[in-house]
């Protein structure tokens, strides 16, 4: 073998031997019942907690790491981290069974979502899989702190019409395309769309990592509504583009300035040892925005 080896495995005591022997990188333990065609559902590790507590220390006194396999339940993520596992991974099969019905579907990611952020606060990383496929992988990036994703069914099924190595590449490209439309989602969550400024929530960030030697000063347009009806949006829009640019160059690289919304901006100026620093980034800030605009002539390049 000349990868990474998971071994998904019960905890039976003799498969706990043969991973023993096998010394794979990692184990992930599932519940298994002979009469599943697949994992139906996560283990109970509040019930199990002894028993998969002590296998876990098995495989790590062997240098194997342990995952488990578990629903994107709270109760059983605070019981993984007493384990000492290093890993979990969420079952995503509601997730997966309810993706064509938008409300349910939204329920199961939420879920997830929890899980996630509970496991990354206990300290253990996270996995995820069951009935992933080409389709619904890409919702699957608003959960966090995912480590990999366990796909096998959806590419060896369409490995039979594409070829193994062609259906590895099509996954990769959804999975890629859905880390983009994540990361777009999140520049959007984050930012003034119209400005490219940061928006309210990265203000609120950049207000709790301040420190203490900090100042927050607040800009608005007069009268920006009559000068929008008398000039028309496209104008307007142009004024606070122009005016957020006018800012930006004048603002050392550790302020911030953010759009709030409307004709609203807020900078936060922070590593400010006396208030005369204060005073200058306003005076140099009154000064950029006084230089006279004029608003673009229609039909001008």
């Amino acid at each position: 073998i000349q990868t990474r080896l998971n071994l998904e495995m019960a905890n039976a005591p003799e498969i706990v031997q043969v991973a023993l022997k096998l010394k794979p990188d990692i184990v992930c333990l599932v519940p298994e019942r002979r009469q599943e065609v697949t994992t139906e559902g996560g283990l109970d590790v509040v019930g199990r907690l002894y028993s998969l507590g002590e296998t876990r220390r098995r495989m790590s006194d062997a240098g194997i790491g342990v995952s488990l396999f578990i629903a994107p339940d709270i109760s059983q993520v605070a019981a993984s981290a007493k384990t000492g596992a290093q890993f979990i991974e969420l079952h995503t099969g509601q997730f997966a069974e309810h993706f064509a019905d938008e409300r349910a579907c939204e329920k199961e990611l939420q879920r997830l979502i929890n899980a996630a952020q509970e496991a990354h606060r206990q300290g253990l990383r996270v996995n995820a899989g069951h009935g992933l496929n080409y389709e619904n992988l890409a919702a699957l990036h608003a959960v966090p702190h995912l480590v990999e994703l366990n796909i096998g069914h959806s590419i060896v099924s369409r490995a039979i019409f594409t070829g193994l190595t062609q259906a590895v590449k099509d996954m990769l490209a959804a999975l890629i395309a859905g880390i983009s439309a994540t990361e777009h989602s999140h520049w959007i969550a984050y930012h003034d769309e119209l400005t490219r400024l940061p928006g309210r929530r990265a203000f609120n960030h950049a207000l709790a990592a301040a420190g203490t030697r900090y100042s927050v000063a607040v800009v608005d347009v007069d009268h920006f509504k009559k000068y929008n009806d008398t000039y028309g949006h496209h104008v307007g829009d142009a004024l606070l583009i122009t005016l957020a640019q006018r800012m930006q160059k004048v603002l050392r690289p550790e302020d911030v300035v953010a759009r709030l919304g409307g004709d609203e901006f807020v900078l936060v100026c922070t590593e400010l040892d006396q208030a005369e620093g204060a005073l200058l980034i306003a005076q140099r800030l009154i000064a950029a925005i006084a230089v006279p605009w004029s608003p673009p002539v229609a039909g001008s390049a």
